[in-house]
């Protein structure tokens, strides 16, 4: 997998939603080559909560490790919104 090729699936995940694309970073996170992985792991938080859905998959088929998952849902968690809570 190139680094080109997971940018522009990052771009096309992060403006469209695009589920191919969300799937091709959820496999580049499996990727020997660091810069790919962080690349990926960026763009997938920046689906922020609709990424979470992708990661579930891949870890339940074991496409991914919890290993290569967790930096991942990590980002993606720092960057959902705090919850509101009402005071009564």
């Amino acid at each position: 997998m190139e680094l080109g090729f997971v940018y522009a699936c990052g771009i096309l995940w992060c403006r469209t939603r695009e589920q191919d694309a969300a799937w091709e970073l959820v496999r580049a996170l499996n990727s020997s080559d660091e810069e790919i992985r962080d690349m990926a792991r960026i763009a997938l938080a920046e689906g922020g909560a609709e990424s979470l859905s992708f990661l579930e998959m891949a870890l339940s088929t074991n496409e991914i490790t919890p290993e290569q998952a967790a930096p991942c849902l990590l980002d993606i968690l720092a960057v959902l919104p705090e919850p509101v809570h009402k005071v009564n």
